[in-house]
């Protein structure tokens, strides 16, 4: 071989290494006690450094000021009432996160309207938006800020299907009217935390996979593996190109909870047209 040259047998080599990269481990779903989580900021970027993670986005809650739902959480504090100071925080703690763990932190919130009912991420933006606005117009200013919208638990959750309650509260408008949305959201969740939601993958929507954190335990659901660089630009745009698959995180260790049973209720919410006939 002539020094300096690259034989064919190494150039296939290296484009199998490529093929072969490791994909990144992703939540984009993930709340603090800037809003109504349980754990610290800082708290939650050790636990997910630990677990392995490359890329989580940390969206705490706004909420509109219509729904007596929502003004029961504004009235908690379970919501970000600083955002100069909530963003400052996640700026700062990103620079922790990548330098102790290599992980990318992507600022965010998930605007709250209980009173339409829906629930928006807004991934990679610099400021907050206001959840009385329409879900149109929340998508066109978290595009202005050149984010991601993101819907969220966008279908009824298996997992709380035993709750009347957390079915009248379920946010399935930007499903009801998915039509006028295709084109505006960036991706569905098709998986939040334990559930699955087979009607977006049955519609072949873009989708992600989150945790929707809340608490410790939350961390062992389902994510999202994307096959990109590790910054805020790739992470996007892979996003919108679909390089992306999804992964039960797990631990060996974990004790599993009990396992919820498919009962009356959901057969009648998911599946309507069997019921019917």
């Amino acid at each position: 071989m002539v020094k300096g040259k690259i034989s064919k047998k190494e150039k296939t080599k290296n484009k199998g290494e490529k093929k072969l990269r490791r994909p990144l481990l992703c939540d984009f779903h993930i709340h603090t006690t800037f809003s109504d989580g349980e754990m610290k900021l800082r708290e939650v970027i050790d636990l997910y450094g630990v677990n392995g993670f490359d890329v989580i986005a940390i969206t705490d809650h706004v909420f509109d000021t219509q729904c007596p739902l929502s003004l029961n959480m504004i009235n908690k504090g379970a919501y970000v009432d600083n955002f100069d100071r909530y963003f400052w925080a996640i700026k700062k703690a990103s620079t922790y996160a990548r330098k102790k763990y290599d992980l990318l932190i992507i600022p965010g919130i998930e605007v709250t309207n209980n009173n339409v009912g829906f629930h928006i991420l807004g991934l990679d933006i610099k400021k907050t938006i206001d959840a009385n606005l329409s879900a149109k117009e929340v998508i066109e200013e978290i595009h202005h800020q050149e984010g991601l919208a993101i819907a969220c638990h966008p279908y009824y959750k298996i997992s709380e299907l035993q709750d009347r309650q957390k079915i009248e509260e379920t946010t399935i408008y930007l499903w009801e009217n998915r039509e006028r949305y295709l084109d505006l959201i960036d991706a569905w969740e098709i998986a939040n935390r334990d559930d699955l939601f087979s009607v977006v993958g049955l519609s072949k929507l873009p989708f992600l996979a989150n945790s929707d954190f809340h608490e410790k335990k939350h961390i062992y659901s389902w994510k999202t593996q994307i096959y990109t660089s590790k910054d805020p630009s790739s992470v996007k745009n892979a996003i919108k190109e679909q390089k992306i698959s999804l992964a039960l995180f797990r631990d060996e260790t974990e004790a599993l909870s009990s396992p919820h049973l498919a009962g009356k209720d959901y057969f009648n919410l998911a599946f309507p047209q069997l019921v019917a006939t």
